[in-house]
């Protein structure tokens, strides 16, 4: 069996005539929470979903942890769109003024993959009621705040944008990996893979650190489903460690290799 280094990060490959195995990102430590579309979507009974553009009640975290993603109000509800209408000839789970949000999650330095395919909006997730208030995280789409980070208290921000605010919002399906350490030199945005070369958002240039913060994620807009995205969210992996570049780039290689990106 060879172990190599591909575009998009670290492969496995079998030996000949064998099957290429994909990097397990359940294999890294700290895992925080695991969305997939096609499994654990569930509607207001509890059942999983099969049938296209059926409401999703809850997204049900693989990760072991059971931090589960529920929209109890039907209104503010996601859909899940089968193989057919979803991305890429996958299930997915599409937004347009709705959002889930799971329990408490305990979140210090943080590792956050998203697979996206969005036509407009801005705020991907959010940890926190409001991160310009309250200590969290949340990752935006087109706002002077791409990847913003608040820990503890008294409040400091670690705020930073990518040089093209529109980034997230041209309807292509792409991977987005936020990494945080602490530091705006350890705050990081790569998209598909690629450092995106984000710069300070004066004045909020001071390092916060990693105070563990224990609130609610919210996916597909911020609290109350304030500034919502409009598209898909096709899956989402969190874990509450700065993972290495090799850790990193597996967890990218599976998902990228997965979604066809």
């Amino acid at each position: 069996m060879l172990i190599g280094m591909g575009i998009g990060g670290i492969g496995i490959a079998a030996s000949p005539g064998g099957a290429r195995a994909l990097f397990d990102p359940a294999s890294v430590a700290n895992m925080a929470f695991w969305l997939k579309s096609e499994v654990g979507v569930l509607d207001a009974s509890g059942n999983p979903i099969t049938v296209d553009n059926t409401s999703v009640h809850t997204w049900r975290d693989q990760s072991g942890n059971s931090k589960h993603f529920v929209q109890p109000e039907a209104y503010r509800r996601p859909e899940w769109r089968n193989a057919a209408n979803g991305v890429n000839g996958r299930p997915a789970v599409q937004f347009a003024a709705s959002m889930v949000a799971s329990s408490p999650i305990s979140m210090g330095a943080i590792s956050i993959f998203t697979v996206i395919k969005l036509s407009d909006g801005i705020t991907i997730y959010e940890q926190g009621s409001n991160v310009a208030t309250s200590p969290g995280f949340r990752l935006n789409a087109k706002v002077a705040y791409t990847a913003s980070v608040s820990k503890g208290s008294p409040l400091v921000m670690n705020s930073k944008n990518h040089p093209t605010l529109t980034w997230a919002i041209d309807n292509v399906t792409k991977l987005a990996s936020h990494i945080y350490n602490g530091t705006n030199a350890t705050h990081i945005l790569y998209v598909n893979g690629v450092n995106s070369n984000m710069v300070g958002q004066a004045p909020y240039v001071t390092s916060p650190g990693t105070a563990t913060v224990s609130s609610p994620i919210y996916l597909g807009g911020a609290e109350a489903a304030a500034i919502p995205i409009t598209g898909f969210i096709c899956e989402v992996i969190g874990y509450n460690a700065a993972l290495s570049d090799a850790n990193r780039t597996g967890v990218e290689s599976y998902l990228m290799s997965k979604w066809g990106i």
